[in-house]
């Protein structure tokens, strides 16, 4: 996900009006369209219409058909990776670092690109990722999450700091970077991810189940579930 800025039952019943509600994001609508179906399923609530050739039994209403599993909101494929560009990082502490040395682990790592003042892809994603990293060391598995920022000028530590209380993230495995302009599109453009503006950056995270495993990438709006599934996944066949 990223860019860069350019430089230079039988009767009638009566229903009572609901008052509306805001429409969830785009995965919280999966899952509560999902749940909603399957409530309704348990519940015997909503009996449906009988299906054509099957014979109705009087006193029993037609079972409704399960519904089917809804779609996945993101595709996985191989990113190539021809070794990433180590370039000067100052992390959300206003620690000075480098990219080859946050990438140095063996724990799976994720990565992503956002900026601060995004409030839409950026926070969806974040809020994901913080999920996943909450589930992950309530099992006790081990790993890293990583995040750098494609607007440099405006993010600065105190500004991911910041970004990364408001979603509660757990800073000793998750780190918030910034650094120069320039050096960040060398990232951005080894995983794929710049498009050259901010405001066109794609929702991408990618994954590397172990130090020296293929990086995976989700491209989307993956749940915290499909996230933890592919992490388990990939690690099988790390």
């Amino acid at each position: 996900m990223t860019g860069a800025r350019s430089r230079p039952s039988a009767g009638p019943t009566s229903v009572t009006p609901q008052t509306p509600h805001a429409t969830p994001p785009v995965a919280g609508r999966r899952r509560l369209v999902f749940g909603l179906g399957l409530a309704g399923v348990a519940g015997g609530l909503v009996p449906g219409p009988a299906s054509a050739g099957t014979p109705a039994i009087a006193g029993v209403a037609p079972a409704t058909p399960a519904p089917a599993a809804p779609a996945p909101d993101y595709r996985l494929a191989r990113q190539d990776v021809a070794g990433p560009p180590d370039i000067a990082l100052v992390t959300m502490h206003k620690r000075a670092t480098s990219l080859a040395r946050e990438l140095d682990t063996e724990q799976p790592l994720w990565l992503n690109f956002v900026f601060t003042t995004c409030s839409t892809t950026c926070s969806m994603q974040t809020a994901v990722l913080a999920a996943l990293q909450a589930r992950l060391q309530r099992e006790q598995r081990a790993a890293r999450f990583l995040s750098l920022t494609i607007d440099p000028d405006g993010d600065t530590p105190e500004q991911l700091s910041a970004f990364a209380a408001r979603f509660g993230v757990q800073t000793a495995s998750w780190q918030f970077c910034t650094g120069r302009f320039e050096d960040l599109l060398l990232p951005q453009r080894a995983f794929d991810v710049y498009r050259g503006s901010k405001a066109a950056h794609p929702p991408v995270v990618l994954l590397r189940a172990a130090r020296r495993a293929p990086w995976w990438r989700v491209t989307g709006f993956p749940t915290p579930e499909d996230l933890h599934a592919v992490l388990l996944d990939k690690q099988r066949h790390a």
